[in-house]
């Protein structure tokens, strides 16, 4: 049966040949090109499963992490395969994943999450809680009538920002609260279609990403288009990505350095911004994504900044791709449909995503002790 798939040749293999010492295999294409590959290296990684369908989640340690689960509990999760569960508190119900989903601080145990609008609380409020700690620190009262469509820490943890629902808003716009006193920073106008996302009916945490270094940032909007803030300057611009070949848009991820700005799109196409430019060019476009008949539906780099990762689904759910010239290394295989933002561990040794269909909302997990060597 079949034991192995070698993915690499852009164009048709036209010849290979068995090196004598019966491990190295040489091929090559109708473009010129020619690959070697070692035929005892491993092929794939170790792979965790966990069935419950996650809201939320982050790694906490190389082998350990907290996950909300759409019914609102809150559990810790550690051991080789993640396999001891803690249950920590219980918040706000997130059934749909999108709104109301809570996001984790970067770098603590603090928590947030848009409550639920009701008729004796028609005010928006987020709630923030310490899970570690198990117990709410703050609330905070944000004016607005119309329910949060993205809440998100900044990197540095001591604020948090949010967009309301626009739908009955002329005037969106970027907030900006202090946890500890819940007083309101300042606000930046954005463009009117960035409150309500077309293909996810919100602009959820997915679209709206922060650079490591805290300076800058990128939303996108409604009519998938992708604007570039300066939080320092307050300055906006928009990325000049051609809609009309990359339609539905995802949100992005920086890498590490700050340099770079990864665009996906569920077309299944990829596009790579130098964010040192004028005007934000782009350097990579992946125009026959692997991930063409899944889309692309995540995207992040490695700790190293070497390796972008992009999710797909299915026998395609994760592809690893080299940094420096965008030629696919690694394929993994998954089950479900959609495979959401995924997330490197601390030791860049394990690589987590949820599902969105399939086995909707679990979390999968490949660890590997060197993804070079796969």
């Amino acid at each position: 049966g079949l034991s192995r798939i070698l993915r690499g040749h852009e164009k048709g293999v036209w010849a290979f040949a068995l090196l004598p010492d019966n491990r190295t295999l040489v091929s090559g294409a109708s473009d010129g090109s020619v690959q070697l590959w070692d035929l005892r290296a491993p092929t794939s990684a170790a792979t965790v499963v966990i069935p419950d369908r996650a809201a939320a989640w982050r790694f906490i340690g190389d082998r350990e992490l907290v996950m909300v689960s759409r019914n609102g509990r809150v559990s810790r999760r550690r051991g080789p395969q993640f396999e001891e569960v803690m249950p920590i508190m219980q918040v706000y119900p997130a059934p749909d994943a999108l709104y109301h989903a809570p996001v984790f601080a970067h770098d603590s145990t603090l928590m947030a999450q848009g409550a639920p609008l009701s008729p004796k609380s028609p005010d928006a409020k987020i709630v923030i809680w310490d899970w570690a700690r198990r117990t709410q620190v703050a609330e905070i009262s944000t004016g607005q009538r119309q329910r949060l469509t993205a809440v998100k820490f900044t990197p540095q943890g001591k604020s948090i920002l949010a967009i309301a629902d626009i739908r009955s808003t002329p005037a969106p716009s970027l907030t900006e609260w202090d946890i500890a006193s819940g007083q309101e920073i300042g606000s930046w106008p954005l463009p009117k279609s960035a409150g309500v996302n077309t293909y996810t009916s919100s602009v959820g945490r997915r679209s709206f990403t922060f650079s490591w270094d805290a300076r800058q940032a990128v939303i996108l909007d409604s009519e998938d288009k992708h604007t570039h803030l300066d939080l320092a300057s307050r300055r906006q611009t928009p990325l000049g990505i051609d809609l009309k070949r990359t339609p539905a848009l995802k949100g992005g991820a920086f890498s590490h350095d700050n340099r770079l700005f990864a665009a996906p799109s569920i077309s299944g196409l990829l596009r790579v911004l130098d964010l040192t430019q004028p005007g934000f060019p782009e350097i990579a476009v992946r125009k026959e994504s692997l991930h063409a008949f899944q889309g692309v539906h995540g995207v992040t780099f490695s700790p190293d900044d070497q390796r972008l990762v992009t999710g797909g689904g299915g026998a395609t759910a994760i592809f690893f791709w080299d940094v420096n010239n965008f030629q696919p290394l690694l394929v993994l295989s998954g089950t479900g449909s959609a495979f959401w933002d995924p997330t490197f561990s601390p030791d860049g040794n394990t690589l987590g995503s949820t599902s969105g269909g399939g086995v909707s909302g679990a979390l999968t997990l490949w660890h590997a002790p060197s993804w070079a060597e796969i």
